[in-house]
This record gives C-alpha cells, structure tokens and sequence, in this order.
C-alpha cells in the first residue's frame, strides 16, 4: 500500500476537521491521489498522539466558524423547513374559473416534502417517525396526488391507529 506524501496527509486531516467521515475519505484519497488506504488508516489520524490534539483543535475552529453561518445552524434550517410545511397547508387563490368563482389550491406535496427533509435533519435518513414511546411510524406508501386532504389525513390516523394497538 503506498504511503501518502506530507502534503496529502495534511489534506486527510483537513478533511478529518471537516468532519467527514472515514468512508468517505477514503473515497476521497482514492479520486484525488490515486492511492488506496483503509478506513483503519483513517482513524489512526484521529486518534493518533501526533495528529489528534491538532484535528481536535481544528474541528473547534472550524465548528466555531460553521456557527456564524446561519443556515449551516440545524435551528435555522428546521425553523425553515417548518415554514414551508405550515405554507404547503394553507389555502392560496389559484385564479377564477370561466364562470367567476374564486378557485384555491392547497400544495400539500409541498408540505410533506418539507416535513420530510425535517424528519432527515433530525433522526437521519431513515424512514418513518418515531413518536414518544419509540414506536415508528411509516409513511412511505402514502398517495398525495389525486387524493383529497381529508382523506390524507383519514388514512394517517388508521396507520396511526393500526400501528400503536396491541
């Protein structure tokens, strides 16, 4: 196995304060240096007595740096996905029809779609919520198009139901 040069480890560790992980990494060394290493490699970096206090004290900094950033704050960016769910629920005038009555439309994909990135940010890219008492609920199969809100919302509260009887 080839051994990095000073100038590519000082690229692992930058990565390493970047806090990618060690798959990746390895990817990275693969594409950009030509050089295959092991995961193993990797976390000797981290945990190593020479390049562990120095990868320690750049994530500090570079966590400090991300943290001025709003929109790399997890905050931000639920408080964003929340907006556009409570938008996608609401009604919003669509125009008038040829007989001049007030048409509205509801973009509930939008909202789903939202809760969904929601649901990523938080548990992962995992299906499915998990509720109080660490059951989960799954929502893939669930149709949006050609369905009305209501029964939407019916056919959440039986998956609700259905999950959590005993």
């Amino acid at each position: 196995m080839p051994k990095l040069t000073p100038v590519e480890r000082l690229q692992v560790v930058r990565w390493l304060i970047e806090r990618r992980g060690q798959v990746e990494i390895v990817g990275l060394v693969k594409e950009a240096f030509k050089k295959d290493i092991r995961r193993e490699s990797i976390w000797l970096y981290e945990h190593g007595n020479k390049w562990g206090p120095i990868i320690r004290r750049g994530r500090a900094q570079f966590d400090l740096a991300l943290a001025k950033i709003p929109i790399a704050n997890k905050s931000v960016r639920l408080r964003i996905l929340n907006k556009a769910a409570i938008e996608g629920t609401r009604w919003h005038f669509n125009g008038t029809d040829p007989a001049g009555k007030k048409k509205y439309k509801m973009n509930i994909g939008a909202a789903v779609a939202a809760c969904d990135k929601a649901r990523v940010e938080m548990e992962g890219d995992k299906p499915g919520i998990v509720v109080g008492d660490g059951g989960k609920v799954v929502f893939q199969d669930i149709k949006i198009e050609g369905k009305p809100v209501g029964d939407i919302v019916k056919d959440i509260n039986n998956r609700l139901s259905s999950q959590f009887t005993r």
